[in-house]
């Protein structure tokens, strides 16, 4: 973890700058991150918004990753929101990294009861801030991205 500058900036926030690349959430570096902030969660979703690239290979990947897709924005994929199988943080880190590169705007939502996908989604379908999820869903936990493209950024309820 040397190589990650860790910094809390609030009691639910923290920021996490990688000192050697740009972000790359599939290197062992960010195990611990990542074992830490899915050890009590009960379901995981990857939220995002601006699509930069579509190519051939996006909707295969998504298709691996999502268990479910709730929204799309009519199919164009300039924001979406799944639920990731199970699988997909444990064992597919390198194809999350891969869609994490996809967009302006990448996120991972950890939820500690699956029961509150109703409100995350709710939350989603409008323009969302992070803050209006971690306040409207206890055990909540959003890692994303802001402009830096060394930093990520850690909110929990």
């Amino acid at each position: 973890m040397s190589s990650l500058d860790i910094k809390q900036h609030q009691f639910n926030l923290v920021s996490i700058k990688d000192l050697v690349n740009d972000i790359d959430i599939s290197e062992s570096k960010w195990n611990d991150t990542f074992d830490s902030l899915t050890k009590d969660c009960e379901a995981f979703y990857f939220y995002s918004s601006r699509l930069n690239l579509m190519d051939d290979e996006y909707q295969p990947l998504l298709n691996s990753l999502a268990d479910k897709t709730m929204i799309d924005d009519n199919g164009s994929y300039w924001r979406v929101l799944c639920r990731l199988k199970p699988i997909a943080l444990m064992f597919n880190r390198k194809q999350l990294a891969k869609l994490w590169q996809y967009y302006e705007h990448p996120a991972l939502i950890a939820l500690k009861h699956e029961r509150d996908e109703v409100t995350l989604v709710a939350k989603c379908k409008t323009k969302c801030y992070y803050d209006e999820i971690i306040s409207a869903i206890n055990g909540a936990a959003v890692i994303y991205q802001g402009m830096e493209l060394d930093v990520v950024w850690i909110k929990t309820s």
